[in-house]
């Protein structure tokens, strides 16, 4: 019913400035550490509450930047899969037209918190092309989202990588499963055949590193 001094009316909007304005307008007035004095009415009765304003949750992070000036999004590659987290920042860069981004990343970035079960969403960003991944196709394929590697949930881009670099050196074949919204498909990759395959995609797309990741548990895999 109020945030501040401010009444919310039905329709989600305040008076601000001599205008009437959307509640957002209110909540950038605040910054994270702020206790927010919040009027609500629960069960028929009316509240008033302070709230300290803590960092969002949104699975899909608002803004790379927070405090720094520059940001760098963070990729993994195996077998000539390129994997990044989704952002917000991302989605804003590749489709400049919101109509236009795809239904499920959007479904996602509207409605899905942090938990602890996953920290990240990780997409297939492209695939680059090479014997390794034939019949996958090339390029784009559509931003799937990442759902499990050999049966095991992912929980962000460093998990992913872990348990990719794990995987092909203990079994034989490599299952990623991705899901979009055309539904779940999965990609089988021969584990022997993607160390040599990495090295001769970097030399052919000129990719200095297989990966921006600090890995201490399985190792920088640079080409």
């Amino acid at each position: 019913m109020q945030v501040s001094s401010y009444d919310v009316d039905n329709m989600g909007a305040v008076k601000f400035l001599g205008h009437r304005v959307a509640l957002s307008a209110v909540q950038d007035l605040h910054f994270l550490g702020d206790t927010v004095r919040l009027l609500v009415r629960r069960q028929g009765k009316d509240l008033e509450l302070q709230q300290p304003l803590c960092p969002p949750t949104f699975l899909v992070p608002r803004s790379l930047y927070y405090d720094s000036l520059t940001a760098q999004l963070d990729y993994f590659i195996c077998g000539g899969l390129v994997f990044v987290p989704l952002s917000a920042d991302f989605l804003e860069q590749a489709w400049p037209n919101q109509q236009d981004r795809p239904a499920h990343l959007m479904d996602i970035f509207w409605r899905e918190a942090v938990t602890q079960d996953r920290m990240e969403i990780v997409i297939l960003l492209s695939i680059l092309a090479d014997d390794v991944n034939h019949g996958h196709g090339t390029g784009y394929v559509g931003c799937p989202v990442v759902e499990s590697i050999c049966g095991k949930s992912v929980s962000d881009l460093h998990d992913l990588a872990e348990q990719l670099t794990c995987a092909v050196r203990e079994v034989a074949f490599v299952e990623v499963d991705f899901r979009m919204s055309s539904g779940p498909y999965t990609v089988v990759l021969k584990s022997a055949d993607i160390p040599e395959a990495d090295q001769r995609i970097c030399e052919l797309y000129q990719i200095p590193a297989l990966t921006s990741l600090v890995l201490p548990s399985v190792g920088q895999r640079d080409a």
